[in-house]
């Protein structure tokens, strides 16, 4: 009855943990490709391996509890039990300096936070979405830690000794060790790839909005520069890094068919994006061209397009992520951010060298 009953344990606990990978799963992943059609032009169909990688990446990290128990159930009682050593002090090292962080940051920020509109739901969704970028800042030092925690308490009461005198070497005592080390790097190398830098990016332009004033509509504004199309963007009132699919609000655009030479200026209400056919719509539009004729005339003004607030659409391969982030720092964008930024060529040289450089490094 013992031995059935602590099978039954084993194997609801595989259960449990495969139905809370399948839950998880189930409603991270939908988010995560309506995030990335905000982010990339094109459609699925054309998106870079890079960037389809991230809905699976998810998946992975979803199931990888409940592979590392069906492991764990396959093992020998001493496996587990060594298993269990290392899982415990690894998981209360990574707990420990995870609230020490989050509490040392909110006494930082606690003015802030306390401008959001609900500063306790608020305060609790912050952090809950910086925890990709926490674990991705703590987790080598936990598994030092853990290890070292783990493998000096089977020391220091002669467990290992035992241990050795039943046959086994020391690398195959530590196997269990090395699995969970493995998968503590599987997920070091998930939340790296996008969700830490973007966790990273979010907290930044937080913050920004926050320390501003919120009735300020200046405040909210943001210029975004095209330097191999000669466009610029003027974004009087963007939508928030956490609101993909908003429209843009008093949203004008200059485009220059050479240094100092304006073709024309599109002025709009809203500005909305089209990910599959990559197509900006401006409501309440307006349209100036101005003449390309050389010399220009004192008396040369712009000549407004068709009528007046009238509906436009325009092929800009500006993304609205790339609009909401400009001039951040390198470690605000994920590996495949930085790839499509790259390829795309719509940052100045400087920025350019520094993402290549990001890049290879990663």
């Amino acid at each position: 009855m013992a031995i059935q009953a602590r099978h039954f344990r084993q194997w609801f606990a595989f259960l449990l943990l495969l139905a809370l990978g399948g839950t998880a799963a189930w409603f991270l992943m939908p988010r995560e490709w309506s995030q990335m059609q905000w982010e990339i032009p094109g459609t699925p169909s054309e998106y870079p391996l890079a960037q389809l990688l991230r809905p699976w990446l998810i998946l992975l990290g979803c199931f990888l509890p409940a592979l590392g128990m069906l492991l764990y159930n396959r093992s020998g009682i001493l496996d587990r039990y060594v298993a269990r050593t290392w899982f415990t002090a690894f998981i209360m090292c990574t707990a420990i300096l995870t609230l020490i962080y989050i509490i040392g940051d909110f006494a930082d920020n606690v003015g802030d936070l306390m401008n959001l509109d609900s500063p306790l739901a608020g305060t609790f969704r912050f952090y809950l979405s910086q925890l990709p970028m926490i674990l991705n800042l703590i987790l080598p030092y936990t598994l030092l830690l853990g290890t070292l925690w783990a493998l000096t308490k089977l020391s220091s009461s002669s467990e290992i000794t035992g241990m050795l005198q039943s046959g086994r070497s020391l690398l195959r005592i530590n196997a269990p060790v090395i699995i969970g080390a493995v998968f503590a790097a599987i997920y070091f190398g998930i939340f790296g790839f996008h969700w830490a830098p973007n966790s990273t990016l979010y907290r930044k332009l937080m913050f920004s909005s926050l320390s501003q004033n919120k009735n300020d509509d200046a405040s909210r504004s943001t210029i975004y520069k095209n330097d191999a199309e000669s466009r610029i963007w003027y974004l009087g009132d963007p939508p928030g890094i956490d609101s993909p699919g908003e429209p843009f609000r008093q949203v004008r655009v200059e485009q220059f068919s050479a240094p100092g030479k304006m073709e024309y200026e599109l002025f709009a209400d809203e500005a909305m994006w089209d990910p599959a056919s990559r197509t900006w719509t401006f409501r309440q539009a307006i349209k100036r061209n101005y003449s390309q004729e050389e010399p220009r005339q004192l008396n040369d003004g712009p000549v407004f397009a068709g009528q007046e607030s009238q509906t436009l659409k325009e092929h800009y391969p500006e993304t609205p992520w790339q609009l909401i982030s400009p001039n951040v720092r390198v470690d605000t964008q994920g590996t495949p951010a930085l790839q499509e930024i790259i390829r795309s060529g719509t940052t100045n040289a400087k920025y350019l060298r520094s993402l290549q450089t990001e890049w290879h490094v990663r």
